[in-house]
């Protein structure tokens, strides 16, 4: 006789400030080499146009387009974020968003990528950690200041 057991969980973690925070800084690093990034859009004619018509995508590129400028982020094949790019009107590099992982939970690092940024009274500089948002899913959302402060939650129902 043979005996099966089977087991079903429904247990889900329940993210809190304490455990955000540990998680989100596990692998920060306060600064980056931009240099590594180019400090224009190189496909700067190209995405306004696009905008302009009102289109919203070109290849693996998401634009959208705010006061201070327009971001674009590169996507891949499963529609996923890798990195976004913020860029002032004439096309010059802003911000750096960096995200650990497709999927959820993810963390996503804001770094300064021209010479002064400013972010809630603080200037920082070319590489600096700005801003640290954990999303342990897709309608909840920890954010937190660089040296780890706890500066907000938000979660959509």
């Amino acid at each position: 006789m043979v005996l099966v057991l089977i087991f079903q969980s429904n247990f889900c973690f329940a993210w809190d400030e304490v455990s955000a925070r540990k998680e989100a800084f596990k692998n920060v690093q306060q600064k980056v080499d931009v240099s590594q990034y180019l400090d224009h859009d190189p496909y700067h004619q190209e995405n306004l146009k696009a905008m302009m018509e009102g289109r919203n995508r070109i290849g693996n590129r998401y634009m959208t387009a705010h006061d201070f400028g327009y971001m674009v982020s590169e996507i891949d094949a499963n529609g996923e974020q890798k990195i976004t790019m913020s860029y002032d009107p004439e096309g010059n590099l802003q911000i750096i968003r960096l995200i650990s992982a497709a999927g959820f939970p993810r963390t996503e690092y804001i770094y300064c990528a021209s010479n002064e940024c400013k972010n809630y009274g603080k200037t920082y500089h070319k590489g600096d950690l700005m801003r640290v948002t954990f999303h342990p899913e897709v309608k909840e959302l920890f954010f937190f200041k660089p040296d780890g402060t706890f500066d907000g939650r938000s979660r959509d129902n």
